[in-house]
């Protein structure tokens, strides 16, 4: 049950803003393979199927699972076999394996039974379920694990797909770095366990459903613009590996500025919630 000062804070935050589903957004769930240790493969297997088939090369395809998302940056160490469904509308076939990637045919072969067994598959046990949305992951997009002690969202401009259960979102306008920085605030940690499930460790379900529903301000336009500047610079720092510590303390300041908290309801924020004590 909330306190008094803890239920001031989140009628705030609901009076400051407009939920994330309602803005100019596509949220949706990564790839469903239905057995990841068949489709999602390591650095070592790629170059061997690559090796045997250089076609390959244009269906093994880099992915993102939840514990490569970090805050702010991420690390792509795995590859995923996208032996896609193929799309009617647009005239596109199911990939057959069997033509010219016969070494990722005898790679999935191995798990043929498990894979022909499997709800989540297309048109043969070898392809992938189809996926409607396929064309999004292409994009610019926001990412994110499902479980996390701390809000850990990145965006992946690089065009790679993501591993369900993580989540993506695509944004319609220039908002991508501006949802980012308050994602990454204890604002959204403090709405999101409101609505969510705390695991062992403190652990948080950052599942769509919840996500989707922080409201998030309209903001003045030089706020917007400062945290845009200030994402960008963040992720450049965590790329390289530098500390960008202070860049984070400000982003926090300006986000507590968007929902115009007092000095006693950031404290309250900070003391439970806050991302860099």
């Amino acid at each position: 049950m909330l306190s008094e000062i803890e239920a001031r804070i989140k009628t705030k935050i609901e009076e400051a803003g407009t939920s994330l589903s309602q803005w100019d957004v596509q949220i949706n769930y990564g790839i469903k393979t239905g057995f990841n240790d068949a489709f999602i493969i390591d650095e070592e297997t790629k170059n061997r199927l690559i090796k045997a088939s250089p076609e390959s090369a244009e269906i093994i395809r880099p992915i993102l699972r939840g514990e490569d998302i970090k805050r702010f940056y991420s690390h792509n160490i795995k590859w995923l076999i996208h032996s896609h469904n193929g799309n009617t509308k647009k005239g596109i076939k199911p990939i057959d394996l069997r033509e010219k990637h016969k070494g990722v045919y005898a790679h999935l072969a191995v798990h043929e039974e498990i894979l022909a067994k499997r709800q989540d598959k297309g048109a043969h046990w070898s392809n992938l379920r189809n996926c409607a949305y396929q064309d999004e992951f292409a994009k610019p997009k926001i990412v994110w694990g499902n479980l996390n002690a701390e809000p850990n969202f990145t965006i992946d401009y690089e065009g790679m797909f993501i591993a369900s259960p993580s989540v993506m979102l695509v944004p319609s306008d220039d908002s991508i770095e501006y949802f980012l920085s308050i994602l990454n605030s204890s604002v959204c940690k403090f709405y999101v366990s409101q609505l969510s499930y705390e695991r062992d460790n403190g652990y948080i379900e950052y599942q769509k459903q919840f996500v989707e529903q922080l409201p998030i301000p309209t903001g003045q336009s030089l706020v917007r613009k400062k945290l845009v500047e200030l994402a960008k610079q963040i992720i450049t720092l965590k790329v390289s590996s530098g500390s960008s510590t202070q860049l984070e303390q400000e982003v926090e300041r300006l986000v507590f500025d968007l929902y115009d908290f007092t000095v006693e309801e950031r404290e309250c924020i900070n003391q439970r919630y806050g991302l860099l004590r």
